[in-house]
């Protein structure tokens, strides 16, 4: 009896064991059920665009090969091949790993022989046996996301060989299914920040494998925070900057001789649209020269009148009387009309002046038409 319940527990064991490994095997196929893989990429050369599924529940599709193919083409030769399929789930991962969320730029696929040895011979720096020819390599640009975050990402997944070409036309990254190297080859804090487990096979400049104390160097100086990988956020929008205000434009107060010190300026006008002052009308052009030459004319009289010289009689008139023959008084009045060039509004004047003097004005003087005070409009740099 304890014989054959010795076979029975190693019988019931064994099936433990095939179950548990079945259960493995199987558990990578179980976890991708129901997921679906799907590209979208555009060409830049031949501007051709395409959508299509490469894998269903954890199984390639091969109608969706053959389409990837032939859109990863050599279309300088029109030839294809088969593309290698963990290349195409390489850059399935990097588009979502990094949240692109635009289509993947094809900058290169699959190349020919010929093609490969014809751009070598023009310079282009291709490698004899690129990993392009064997259908293993693509040179891929994402739109929302930097060359650096991409190259970064595919780093980190360290699948292949990753090259960055930051400063091509399209910068673009190149990942490949072959060996594991980089080129150009980065500083070594800067790839140990990539690594917290302090372990890569990809060699930073200067030769030598990084560690975990590569690693705790480049987070005390802060490098791991600086390194993106998988962040595809959109640059921030700029604030508005505030405008300054304008300046305000020089205005010219108004001056009246003999005016109190606190008597109310004209008011401010309305701002327009240009800052070219308007031109004073004529009819405010000439009772400005009026106003001066009246000015001028009792200046010359009392002048006259201090240095005792006769400057000739004055006719009796409608502006001007004697008081006595004696003692001769002249007496100057005048109306004047001044326009304001901003209102328009019109201000009437009535100025008198007497003198009294044993010198005889001339007709000339006496006939002037005098005005005691000079206005001065408000004259402000109006925008038009």
């Amino acid at each position: 009896m304890l014989f054959r319940g010795y076979h029975l527990r190693r019988a019931m064991l064994g099936a433990g064991f095939v179950a548990l490994a079945i259960g493995l095997a199987m558990g990578p196929q179980a976890n991708a059920s129901g997921e679906v893989r799907t590209l979208s990429l555009y060409e830049i050369h031949t501007k051709e665009t395409i959508t299509v599924t490469f894998k269903r529940d954890g199984k390639f599709d091969e109608e969706g090969l053959k389409k990837l193919n032939h859109f990863m083409r050599d279309w300088r030769a029109e030839e294809e091949t088969h593309m290698d399929r963990e290349l195409i789930d390489l850059i399935w991962t990097l588009h979502r790993e990094l949240g692109s969320q635009e289509p993947i730029h094809l900058v290169s696929g699959y190349r020919s022989a010929k093609t490969n040895a014809r751009m070598r011979k023009r310079g282009g720096g291709q490698a004899k046996k690129s990993q392009h020819i064997q259908g293993k390599a693509a040179d891929i640009h994402f739109p929302d996301v930097s060359a650096k975050t991409l190259r970064n990402s595919a780093l980190v997944q360290e699948v292949g060989g990753v090259g960055y070409y930051p400063t091509s036309g399209i910068p673009f990254v190149h990942v490949d299914t072959g060996r594991v190297r980089m080129w150009p080859r980065i500083p070594r804090l800067e790839l140990a920040a990539l690594y917290p487990s302090g372990h890569t096979d990809y060699v930073p400049r200067g030769g030598g494998r990084i560690g975990i104390k590569d690693y705790q160097l480049a987070m005390a100086k802060g490098l791991v925070s600086k390194t993106l990988v998988a962040s595809a956020a959109p640059m921030p929008t700029p604030k508005p900057r505030a405008l300054a205000p304008e300046m305000p434009q020089p205005i010219l107060a108004s001056y009246t001789p003999g005016a109190p010190a606190n008597a109310p300026q004209a008011p401010t006008p309305p701002p327009r649209t240009s800052l070219t002052p308007n031109p004073p009308p004529p009819a405010a052009a000439e009772a400005a020269n009026s106003a001066a030459e009246a000015a001028e004319a009792v200046a010359a009289a009392t002048t006259a009148k201090s240095a005792g010289v006769a400057v000739g009689d004055a006719p009796p008139s409608s502006s001007s009387t004697r008081s006595s023959a004696s003692s001769p008084t002249i007496k100057i009045s005048s109306l004047s009309s001044t326009r304001c060039i901003t209102c328009g509004k019109t201000t009437s004047t009535t100025t008198s002046s007497t003198f009294h003097s044993t010198t005889t004005i001339s007709s000339k003087a006496s006939e002037t038409t005098a005005t005691a005070s000079i206005i001065i409009c408000l004259i402000t740099a109006i925008p038009t």
